[in-house]
């Protein structure tokens, strides 16, 4: 983990593959492996190498997640959203997943829908600035700035330093 996070990335394969070859079934070690071939952009690689740690335990939440995100990453916003939808079904209290699908929802154009998902994440976890960032987005797509306005302030006012909802805000003055 920690050559991950020093951007040693492979360095860090390369110790996670022979910890995994001497203890096949130690899940933890499956997870990092899934994390540092996202970090470093390996997206199919990292997919392969969730399918293992899903094996080892299907009932682990962020894996699921992980899948539908690294699918989106992929081969597009559908796959995902299929993903998701099962994920969501199966866990229907998992804020990041619901969060994670009103986005995906978004980009596909389904800014109603997905409004839908994540005014239930910001009423279970008010203090998070993503989802209202994507409300806010939403909301714009669907013309309603003045409520767009409001969402995205709160997602600033939240987290200062989130990037994206600047743009939104940018994008409201256009």
């Amino acid at each position: 983990k920690l050559l991950s996070q020093k951007g040693k990335s492979e360095e860090a394969q390369h110790y996670l593959d022979k910890g995994i070859r001497l203890c096949p079934d130690f899940e933890k070690a499956h997870r990092q492996r899934v994390r540092t071939l996202r970090e470093a952009g390996k997206v199919r690689e990292a997919l392969d190498a969730l399918r293992s740690a899903v094996r080892l335990n299907h009932r682990n939440d962020w894996l699921g997640n992980w899948r539908a995100e690294g699918v989106s990453a992929d081969v597009g916003g559908v796959a995902s959203l299929g993903l998701l939808d099962s994920f969501c079904r199966r866990n229907p209290r998992h804020l990041w997943a619901l969060a994670w699908r009103g986005e995906t929802l978004s980009q596909l154009g389904g800014n109603s829908e997905a409004l839908l998902d994540l005014d239930r994440v910001v009423k279970n976890k008010p203090a998070w600035a993503w989802p209202h960032a994507w409300r806010g987005e939403c909301l714009l797509r669907l013309g309603r700035t003045a409520q767009a306005r409001v969402e995205l302030e709160r997602a600033l006012a939240l987290d200062p330093l989130y990037g994206r909802a600047y743009f939104w805000r940018g994008r409201l003055h256009m």
